[in-house]
């Protein structure tokens, strides 16, 4: 049980403990924060905190190098309010670009598992160089309650692949919510009515960025009832039911993971 864990020692000021290696990202627990990521040819990571908004971090945690396994550094920083910092990661390494290998420690490296992204630009306003992406951390305690995915077998979707901001951006759109999740959901009926029963979403989880194979993202929005395991969305009744009488299905964790979160 997380509860009973202790630190086991100290970086940059703040007490710390191998984190838990097959839980991606960063993730709230108790006391503290669980910070997970991983890297092929990286020789060591600084994971780095930020105040809200700031250019320069106030702190630069050194994984110790007994905190790697494998390709993955953890480690866990107890005492993190998650509403006053953001992070990043500076990673040093090889640099051989014939090899297609660039490490450059003094770069800050966002997250790839981060669940929110500070520092983009407006639409179409590109910023200047001196703008750094970060991530912060986001405490997941939505109840879903008995909602359950349609399930429909792959060959019975119909995908129309988006990108969730430019799907809605422009005005000839017509709906409210320009560029955002709620905009998609307004444009339901127009895809219904196209035959759509599923859609993709573009650069949501997709690629390949150091090590992304334990991922399974579940998101939802209430109106229309539909679901999104990965980056694939089933609209749930747009479609009429196949003769075939699919599983229904929740995403949940392991029951032994339960207890290592903040409730």
């Amino acid at each position: 049980m997380l509860r009973d864990l202790m630190p086991t020692d100290k970086v940059c000021g703040y007490e710390v403990r191998p984190g838990y290696y097959q839980v991606d990202g960063a993730t709230p627990v108790r006391g503290g924060v669980n910070f997970t990521i991983s890297s092929v040819y990286a020789t060591s990571c600084e994971l780095l905190l930020f105040k809200p908004q700031a250019l320069e971090p106030y702190a630069r945690l050194r994984f110790p190098d007994s905190y790697k396994i494998g390709n993955t550094y953890s480690m866990i920083v107890f005492g993190l309010e998650i509403d006053k910092f953001e992070y990043a990661y500076s990673f040093d390494g090889p640099n051989d670009p014939k090899k297609g290998i660039i490490f450059d420690k003094n770069k800050y490296i966002l997250d790839p598992y981060a669940k929110a992204v500070t520092g983009q630009s407006d639409w179409g306003v590109r910023k200047g160089y001196e703008n750094v992406y970060k991530a912060r951390v986001v405490f997941n305690d939505y109840d879903w309650g008995n909602f359950s995915t349609p399930s429909y077998p792959l060959e019975e979707l119909i995908i129309y692949e988006m990108h969730v901001r430019g799907f809605t951006q422009d005005e000839s759109s017509g709906v409210k919510h320009r560029g955002k999740f709620e905009g998609i959901r307004e444009k339901i009926p127009y895809l219904k009515e196209l035959g759509v029963n599923a859609v993709s979403t573009q650069n949501h989880k997709s690629g390949r960025f150091f090590s992304l194979t334990k991922w399974v993202r579940t998101a939802t929005m209430t109106a229309s009832r539909f679901m999104t395991t990965g980056a694939t969305t089933q609209f749930a009744s747009m479609l009429p039911t196949p003769a075939t009488n699919p599983t229904t299905s929740t995403t949940a964790r392991e029951p032994s993971l339960k207890s290592l979160f903040a409730t």
